[in-house]
């Protein structure tokens, strides 16, 4: 697609800027997109969501993207504010008021923000999309699982029934993570076992809920074990809809 090879391309020379307000300061990265093709133009809409995903998948350095971009972001800020006291205050005061203002400027060099969470802790940033997607996915597999109850209801055989659940959701099910691996049963095998002696199936509803689904397919967005994503949704209620 030469459309997004040109885009591919155009990365290289993006255009980063600070827009200060009232309460707060954005760092703004442009990237010129200068397309006709209107299929990308479609696709565009949905960029926001893919990059928020891919802020929390690993970089090469193994952290998050978004944990690279804070990083650099917060240099380039509080350098910012350094190089602006120190183009006001230098050679322009007393000198008195001169070293008062370098031992300071030395404090704020060697003031660091406080990054650490503690263990188990995620960044508000992160657990705010968790709590998006969780809820997204979560309002899908609730469908699924109508599906699945309605099913059992007029079919007998797993086929059957898998085969009823599909008709009922194949328009909406792609926007899941995956969704193959729920017919697939690879899905339910991501569920960790909760004392039952018979692992979750599709075809029985009663086995799995729609929670359980919605943290298990979610793994595929986020590589954490399933307890860990369960301790870190503990407190995310889904969004009740009317």
């Amino acid at each position: 697609m030469t459309a997004l090879k040109n885009i591919m391309q155009s990365l290289r020379e993006p255009r980063i800027s600070l827009k200060p307000n009232k309460h707060n300061d954005s760092i703004v990265i442009t990237f010129h997109r200068d397309s006709k093709d209107e299929l990308l133009n479609r696709l565009g809409k949905s960029l926001p969501h893919a990059f928020d995903e891919i802020l929390w998948t690993k970089a090469k350095s193994q952290n998050s993207t978004w944990s690279e971009f804070a990083k650099v972001s917060r240099a380039a800020y509080r350098g910012a504010w350094l190089m602006l006291f120190d183009r006001l205050y230098r050679n322009r005061v007393h000198t008195d008021v001169e070293s008062w203002f370098e031992a300071y400027k030395r404090d704020l060099d060697e003031a660091r923000p406080e990054t650490r969470l503690g263990r188990g802790r995620l960044p508000t940033a992160q657990r705010e999309w968790l709590g998006k997607e969780f809820d997204r996915i979560f309002r899908h597999c609730k469908r699924v699982h109508r599906a699945a109850q309605k099913a059992v209801q007029s079919s007998n055989t797993p086929t059957d029934i898998r085969r009823a659940i599909w008709e009922e959701v194949s328009d909406t099910i792609q926007y899941l993570p995956k969704y193959g691996t729920i017919f697939s049963g690879e899905a339910f095998d991501k569920i960790e076992s909760t004392g039952r002696s018979k692992p979750p199936q599709l075809h029985e509803p009663s086995s799995w809920t729609p929670r359980q689904l919605a943290i298990a397919l979610l793994r595929f967005r986020i590589k954490y074990k399933y307890q860990t994503l369960q301790k870190h949704l503990a407190g995310i209620r889904p969004v009740r809809r009317k």
